[in-house]
């Protein structure tokens, strides 16, 4: 060794064999580095092509699955739309009926009112009448008793009268109004 480093120093290469080993030493590591890095590359290959496989496999199974969602989303979107129109037709209907009720409920509030004036004026008339009745009657009853009046057809027809009457009640016989 003493020998090769006279000759290095004589040719002017101090520390060449040193550099040398050094350097065949770094060849070799970065050697085995870059088999290591071989290795790790296939395993990592291995387990990528692994996971292709398994995506593959998954993809294969949930294929049907796939396709029959599609088809269960068509038919959802179908029937949305159904929906949608019927929910439309609804709401018209609807609306129409809720509209032609309140004319209804106002026509029928209006008869009703009109219903509660007619018997209002029919009772208040009704009561006239009947005063009016009791009146003719109180008049005749006098006359009789002061003997002003004799008895007539007429007269006769107005008792007939008041007799049936007085079988009805106090209701006045409408067809002589």
């Amino acid at each position: 060794q003493e020998f090769l480093e006279k000759q290095e120093a004589r040719a002017g290469l101090t520390g060449y064999r040193d550099t040398q080993t050094l350097l065949e030493s770094k060849s070799e590591q970065a050697a085995a580095a870059d088999e290591e890095k071989g290795q790790t590359l296939e395993e990592i290959s291995a387990v990528v092509s692994q996971i292709t496989q398994r995506l593959e496999d998954k993809k294969a199974q949930l294929k049907p699955q796939m396709e029959q969602l599609k088809g269960a989303r068509k038919q959802y979107q179908e029937i949305q739309k159904q929906h949608t129109k019927e929910k439309k037709h609804y709401q018209k209907i609807s609306l129409q009926l809720a509209t032609d009720r309140q004319s209804l409920e106002n026509e029928c509030n209006r008869l009703q009112n009109q219903w509660h004036d007619d018997e209002r004026q029919y009772y208040s008339l009704l009561s006239a009448t009947h005063m009016a009745r009791c009146q003719l009657d109180k008049i005749q009853m006098e006359e009789e008793w002061s003997g002003i009046t004799r008895p007539t057809a007429a007269t006769t027809n107005e008792e007939e009268e008041k007799e049936t009457r007085d079988e009805r009640g106090f209701l006045p016989n409408f067809k002589n109004l």
